[in-house]
């Protein structure tokens, strides 16, 4: 994975307390496991390194427009990023003076996480995934949603279904379902919606237990009960990246299929591994019922 860490300080080249030990160790580790590893922070006054200039950058903060340097190194086969702001960060001290914490902390930490998305960016270092540390990087997620939805990659899966005896075919279905992405979203047809689908008689299962159920199976992120007869609403307000229905599914018939597709989505449809289905299931306990009465 491509792991990028937004943090206020690490030991490599300045810290204040154990938060810097805990950057620069944790990125060699991830780095001994075969990660690729950028670690962004504030070049402070006091980090006298040999860094080389790699860009510059502009982010709207604080009422105005606000351009920064870029500047980049690379220590213990981590590759660091600084975000050169001297406004903000050509100061004694990291986060205080002996008289108490600089005043304008909130302000100095929220250009932090501002302007390192835009180091990300215009960089164009596409990451895996971004972990921010402590307080100071706590706005990123938020200026990420806000400022910069093509941030917003995480492959999400989406697939529905009754799942009212769960069974093998169930479990190899969502295994491969979550093949084709990082996140799986399932959504669960209510006792409602399975009642005019299927009848009176079911489901034999009420949705409270197949949703605990069904949360509790590896592949599955999360569950999400919906009252219509089809998950068209659900699809629209989830956007998944990929759409994965039984190979039994016509494209044509696939609800939601068009609307994926319209956005540059995929649909998979995925083989059945097991001849086996609820209906199956109920089919045999009766029969074998039957036979233990006669």
């Amino acid at each position: 994975m491509k792991i990028v860490m937004v943090a206020s300080e690490s030991s490599a080249y300045i810290k204040a307390g154990g938060l810097g030990d805990v950057i620069h160790s944790l990125a060699k580790a991830l780095i001994k496991l075969g990660h690729s590893l950028y670690i962004i922070m504030p070049k402070y006054s006091k980090i006298k390194a040999s860094l080389k200039g790699v860009g510059q950058g502009k982010v709207f903060f604080d009422g105005n427009w606000q351009e920064f340097s870029i500047y980049e190194d690379i220590k213990d086969h981590v590759r660091y990023y600084f975000i050169d702001f001297p406004k903000y960060y050509q100061r004694e001290h990291i986060y205080a003076t002996p008289k108490g914490e600089y005043e304008d902390n909130p302000l100095r930490f929220g250009f932090l996480s501002l302007a390192s998305l835009e180091v990300i960016k215009s960089l164009g270092i596409e990451p895996s995934l971004i972990h921010i540390h402590d307080w100071h990087t706590g706005l990123l997620p938020l200026y990420k949603k806000l400022y910069y939805p093509e941030f917003e990659r995480t492959p999400t899966v989406f697939t529905n279904g009754c799942f009212d005896i769960l069974h093998a075919g169930h479990a190899y279905y969502l295994k491969k379902a979550k093949e084709f992405g990082d996140i799986l979203v399932v959504g669960l047809n209510s006792d409602e919606s399975i009642k005019r689908i299927k009848g009176p008689q079911r489901p034999i299962v009420p949705q409270e237990m197949r949703a605990y159920l069904l949360d509790s199976l590896k592949p599955v992120d999360y569950v999400v009960i919906f009252d219509e007869d089809t998950p068209e609403r659900l699809i629209k307000a989830i956007r998944p990246h990929v759409l994965v229905k039984g190979a039994d599914w016509e494209l044509k018939d696939i609800v939601g299929a068009d609307f994926v597709l319209s956005y540059g989505g995929k649909v998979e449809r995925v083989e059945f591994k097991f001849d086996i289905s609820t209906s199956h299931i109920i089919k045999r306990i009766l029969e074998n019922y039957r036979e233990l009465e006669r």
